[in-house]
């Protein structure tokens, strides 16, 4: 579809036509979140392997009924809990990672509470926080960006 509209000038001797495309079609955004993880003890033993199960969920959908694929990335980084608040931004640009993957989630229906597996080694001893990242790239334009990332603390001993 296509709108034309014609101005004139006040003594109607000179005139201006626009053309603009009119779409009929309503721009559709998600919102995603880590709505928690489940299987992250407390406290590691060195040397073994751990696995997390990271849930997430499509938290929002407007114009739409499912959310196209995205990907989790997941990772832990050593936690001092006597530094400066630790936020994900930062974590994410400076922080060094232990055992990173990116998992593909599928497509999530609204509010659809879904499920990826992480898996990595215990290893080294000491104070860590599992993060994990929804739609790291920022592939998809959100309604809000900043409930993305989850994080929590745990040990290695």
């Amino acid at each position: 579809h296509t709108l034309t509209a014609t101005a004139r000038d006040y003594e109607n001797t000179t005139s201006t036509s626009i053309t603009v495309a009119v779409s009929n079609a309503s721009a559709s955004s998600v919102d995603f979140h880590i709505n928690g993880v489940s299987n992250l003890s407390p406290n590691m033993t060195l040397g073994d392997s751990f696995s997390v199960t990271i849930h997430p969920e499509l938290y929002a959908c407007t114009n739409c009924t499912t959310s196209p694929p995205t990907t989790v990335l997941a990772f832990y980084t050593q936690f001092y809990p006597n530094d400066p608040p630790y936020t994900l931004p930062w974590i994410l640009d400076n922080a060094p990672r232990y055992g990173e993957h990116t998992l593909s989630v599928p497509s999530l229906t609204l509010r659809q509470r879904g499920s990826v597996q992480w898996s990595g080694p215990a290893t080294p001893a000491g104070h860590y926080l599992f993060v994990a990242k929804i739609d790291p790239n920022n592939s998809e334009s959100e309604l809000d960006e900043g409930n993305n990332g989850f994080l929590s603390e745990f040990n290695i001993k």
